[in-house]
């Protein structure tokens, strides 16, 4: 919520939209304006508009890593010309890594862009899905533009080992797990903020 704010209240910064090179947080601090057919940077806070649960977490052995499932919800909007969401299309779930140092420390979230589940009209069904792919179908795969291109991922979540051996835990450099990375035009970017 505080990153889809960030970007809300800081629209006019292209700078700040280079850490979100996913578009993980950005999508969510538009609406559509029917008049000039053009997404516009959302009139109100993201915190009137968009609800985001945590869903899931999957934790490792000694609870310092977890992999976590949450449901966005962006609510209708009455406007005669904005549009934040249609009702029909207004659920999405998406994927964290979730790391800390000590068990009593609070997670620090890094998007995962594997999987996404966008314009569901139901929460428990877009959540249901999302975790479907991540159970069942991320070993074997590779995430295009990314370190993993060349790292196919060989567990699923859930997986016994998918903690220990799973290419997203890995070091990328002896500063950086690969769960903190990702590439786009051949440029690296820290997920932070």
């Amino acid at each position: 919520m505080k990153n889809v704010e960030y970007y809300r209240q800081n629209h006019q910064d292209k700078d700040s939209y280079y850490w979100d090179h996913a578009n993980f947080f950005e999508p969510y601090s538009h609406f559509y304006n029917k008049k000039t057919d053009e997404y516009v940077i959302a009139p109100i806070p993201a915190s009137q508009y968009l609800i985001v649960k945590v869903d899931t977490i999957v934790y490792n052995s000694d609870g310092l890593k977890c992999f976590i499932f949450c449901g966005f919800e962006t609510k209708t909007i009455k406007s005669d010309f904005l549009i934040s969401r249609e009702p029909e299309r207004n659920f999405d779930a998406k994927a964290f890594v979730g790391v800390r140092n000590n068990i009593t420390d609070s997670i620090t979230i890094y998007p995962f862009v594997k999987y996404g589940i966008w314009g569901y009209s139901n929460y428990k069904e877009a959540v249901s899905d999302l975790e479907y792919l991540y159970f069942n179908k991320l070993k074997g795969e590779t995430l295009s533009a990314s370190h993993y291109v060349h790292n196919s991922f060989e567990q699923n979540v859930g997986d016994n080992d998918f903690f220990e051996h799973s290419v997203i835990f890995q070091p990328f450099d002896d500063s950086t797990y690969n769960y903190q990375y990702c590439y786009k035009e051949l440029m690296k970017y820290p997920f932070s903020k």
